[in-house]
C-alpha cells in the first residue's frame, strides 16, 4: 500500500491541488469525528489543524506543526512544603503540590497526519482495492493487525477495504510507549489517583471504543458478521482459567460495543475459559493457536459454549479462531536447517501454509453435520478462521507468501502494514486455501518422517508466544512508569520533613547536588549559609558565604521550598533516596525537630 501513507518530504512533492483534495477529504471527518469518544478541544484542535494546512504551503505548516527541540532544559518539578505562620495572616496548613514543566508538551499539534488512500485526477477515492475484491469474490474478511492513536487513521483503510481490527500487548507496548498522543489522557488518569496498570486499562478500552465506532456501520451492514475491534485479557491470565473468565465479562463491560471482540488465549489451561465465556454470550476472538490438536479443542468449546448458552438466539455470538502462520515456519525452518539434508532444505517455508490448509480441512469437517445443523437452527454463526502472524520473518520469501495462499470463504486474514501494502499492491485474488490438499497433506507427512514433532512445535510456540506477549505487556507497564516519570506524575509517599523552628530552604538538582540554605523575612540572601551535599559521595560540609552574620542561624520560621530538578533517565527510587538524604541533612545541621513533621508527596 505505498500510497496509503504519504510522508512529509512526498507530501512536499506534489503539487498544491493533490495536497489541498488530501486535506478535504480530512476535512470531511468532521461529521464523523464528535461522534467519537474523543474530547471536544482535540476535536477543534484538529479541525483547526486542517485549516491551517489548507490556507497555506503545506512545506510550511508542516514546520509549524513540528514541536521545537528543547531537550536541553530538563523538567523541573517543584514541590512547595509551606509553613505559615499567624503573622501573615494565613492559617496553619497542610503542605500543597505544585507541578510545573520546563518542557511543556504539545501532544495535539501532532493530532492530525496525513494519511491518504490512492486518489485519482480529480482527488476522488479509488472505490475498488484488492481488499474489497478479497471480500466480495471470495469471501474473506481483510483486517488490520494495528491500532494506536488516533484511530481516524482507521478511515482511509476502511475506504480501502479493511473489514476489522485485530489487537495484542505488543501492538499496544508500541503504540503507548512511542507516542505522545497519549498523553494527555494519561497524566489525567494518575493525577485522579489510577495505578499504572488501571491507567493502561484506560488508554486500551479508549481505543478499542473509538475504533469500534469507526467500525460499527460494517457491524450493522453485515449484521454482525464482520467489523469487530479485537482486544485481549491480561496475558498475565493464560495460565489461569477463573480470571480469564472474570477478565473476559470485566472487559465486554466496560467497553460495552457490540463489535467487540475479547481475546483469550488457546492455552490449555483457557479451552475452559473459551466455553465459559462463549456460553455467557460473549464474542471471543481465540488467539495463539499453532497446532491442528489446539485448534480442534478450541472449536469443541466454542460449540460447547453455544449448547450450554440457553439463549434461544445465538446469531449475536460470534467467534474467530486465530491460527498463526509465519512463526510455525520461523521454527520449523530452523529444525530443517538443523537436519541440513537436502530433503530437509527443500521443505523451508512451506510448513505453516501445509498446517493451515489441514486446519481449513478440519474447520469444514467440525461445522457440519447433525451437531452442527442443531446450532444453526437457533441462529448460530460458525467460528470463522483468522490467519494472522502474516508478516513474512524471512526476507528470501515473498512478501504476501502468508497471505495469498491462504485465500477462502468464511476466513478472516489480518494483516499488520507490510503484509497488508504488499497485498494491495500485488496481491492475486484466487481461492487458494483448498486448492491442492494433497500437497499440503504430502508436506505435513513429509515433515513428521523428518523427525519434526508437530506436537512439539505447537506447544513451543504456545509458550513463545505467551511469553512474548507477556514481556510487552510488562514492557508497557514498565515504559508508562518512565512516562509518568517525564510527565512528572509519579507518586513517592510518605517523605517526611522535620521543620522545626528554623527558616531552611532546600533545592535538590538531580544528579549533582543537594543544597541546603537558610531563608529570611528581610535578611541579604547574600548572607545565607548553604549545606551542601554530594549526591554521589554523599558528605555533607556547610560553605558560609562572605560577612556571613552567624545570628541569621535563629531567624523566625518561614517557608521550606523544595525544587528538584530531575533528568528524564532518572529513575523515582533514586529520586526518593536522595530526597532523604537531603532532609536527613537538614535535620542533622540545623537541628530541626523532629517531633514537627509534615508527610508529603514529591513527584
Amino acid at each position: 500500500m505505498g500510497q496509503r501513507i504519504i510522508s512529509r518530504q512526498k507530501v512536499k512533492e506534489r503539487n498544491s491541488t493533490n495536497i489541498k483534495q488530501a486535506l478535504n477529504r480530512w476535512a470531511g471527518i468532521k461529521d464523523i469525528w464528535p461522534q467519537l469518544s474523543f474530547g471536544n478541544n482535540q476535536y477543534q484542535s484538529a479541525m483547526a489543524s486542517i485549516s491551517k494546512l489548507s490556507s497555506s504551503s503545506f512545506a510550511n505548516s508542516a514546520t509549524n506543526l513540528r514541536p521545537s527541540n528543547r531537550s536541553s532544559q530538563q523538567p523541573m518539578c517543584f514541590f512547595d512544603l509551606r509553613k505559615r505562620t499567624a503573622a501573615f495572616g494565613i492559617p496553619l496548613s497542610s503542605s500543597k503540590l505544585s507541578v510545573r514543566s520546563s518542557n511543556s508538551i504539545k501532544a495535539s499539534l501532532l493530532l492530525v497526519s496525513v494519511r491518504c488512500s490512492k486518489v485519482d485526477g480529480n482527488g476522488s477515492s479509488v472505490k475498488k482495492t484488492t481488499l474489497h475484491d478479497l471480500y466480495e469474490k471470495e469471501g474473506q474478511s481483510p483486517w488490520y493487525d494495528n491500532l494506536c492513536r488516533p484511530v481516524t487513521d482507521l478511515i482511509p483503510l476502511i475506504e480501502s477495504g479493511v473489514r476489522g481490527v485485530t489487537s495484542n500487548p505488543a501492538i499496544f507496548q508500541k503504540a503507548i510507549s512511542t507516542s505522545s498522543a497519549y498523553n494527555d489522557q494519561f497524566r489525567e488518569l494518575v493525577q485522579s489517583g489510577k495505578d499504572i496498570e488501571s491507567a493502561y486499562w484506560e488508554l486500551v478500552v479508549k481505543d478499542i471504543q473509538d475504533a469500534c465506532k469507526l467500525f460499527e456501520p460494517i457491524y450493522d451492514q453485515t449484521d454482525g458478521a464482520d467489523g469487530y475491534v479485537s482486544v485481549e485479557v491480561s496475558p498475565r491470565l493464560a495460565d489461569d482459567t477463573e480470571n480469564t473468565i472474570e477478565a473476559a465479562k470485566w472487559l465486554h463491560q466496560w467497553v460495552d460495543r457490540p463489535n467487540v471482540y475479547i481475546k483469550i488465549p488457546a492455552t490449555a489451561a483457557c479451552i475452559p475459559s473459551i466455553k465459559e465465556v462463549i456460553a455467557r454470550g460473549i464474542s471471543v476472538n481465540v488467539t495463539l493457536i499453532f497446532s491442528l490438536a489446539r485448534y480442534e479443542a478450541v472449536i469443541d468449546a466454542y460449540l460447547d459454549g453455544l449448547e450450554a448458552s440457553g439463549l434461544s438466539d445465538l446469531s449475536r455470538v460470534t467467534s474467530v479462531a486465530s491460527f498463526f502462520v509465519s512463526r510455525v515456519d520461523t521454527l520449523v525452518d530452523k529444525m530443517l536447517e538443523k537436519i541440513g539434508t537436502p530433503e530437509a532444505l527443500d521443505l523451508r517455508g512451506k510448513a505453516a501454509n501445509a498446517q493451515a490448509a489441514l486446519a481449513y480441512q478440519l474447520y469444514q469437517k467440525k461445522f457440519s453435520g447433525p451437531r452442527w445443523e442443531a446450532l444453526v437452527k437457533k441462529g448460530a454463526k460458525k467460528q470463522r478462521l483468522l490467519w494472522a502472524s502474516t508478516s513474512v520473518k524471512n526476507p528470501a520469501y515473498p512478501d504476501t507468501l502468508y497471505v495469498a495462499p491462504l485465500v477462502g470463504p468464511d476466513t478472516v486474514s489480518t494483516m499488520p502494514d507490510q503484509a497488508l501494502q504488499a497485498f494491495i499492491d500485488h496481491g492475486s485474488v484466487a481461492r487458494t486455501i483448498d486448492s491442492n490438499v494433497s500437497e499440503a497433506e504430502g508436506i505435513y507427512s513429509a515433515l513428521e518422517k523428518l523427525g519434526i514433532d508437530w506436537s512439539y512445535v505447537g506447544s513451543q510456540l504456545e509458550l513463545e508466544g505467551v511469553d512474548s506477549f507477556k514481556k510487552s505487556f510488562d514492557s508497557l507497564l514498565d515504559s508508562l512508569q518512565e512516562k509518568a516519570n517525564s510527565l512528572k506524575l509519579v507518586s513517592l509517599e510518605n517523605l517526611t520533613f522535620n521543620l522545626g523552628n528554623t527558616n531552611t530552604s532546600v533545592r535538590m538538582t538531580y544528579p549533582y547536588q543537594i543544597r541546603i540554605g537558610y531563608d529570611t523575612l528581610s535578611g541579604d540572601p547574600d548572607t545565607l549559609p548553604l549545606v551542601i551535599s554530594d549526591v554521589e559521595t554523599r558528605e555533607v560540609h556547610k560553605e558560609f558565604p562572605p560577612n556571613h552574620d552567624a545570628s541569621s542561624e535563629t531567624r523566625d520560621p518561614l517557608d521550606i521550598d523544595i525544587v528538584v530538578e530531575t533528568s528524564h533517565t532518572s529513575s523515582h527510587e533514586a529520586k526518593l533516596t536522595d530526597a532523604h538524604d537531603a532532609l536527613a541533612a537538614a535535620e542533622r545541621d540545623y537541628d530541626l525537630d523532629p517531633s514537627l513533621t509534615n508527610k508529603n508527596t514529591l513527584c
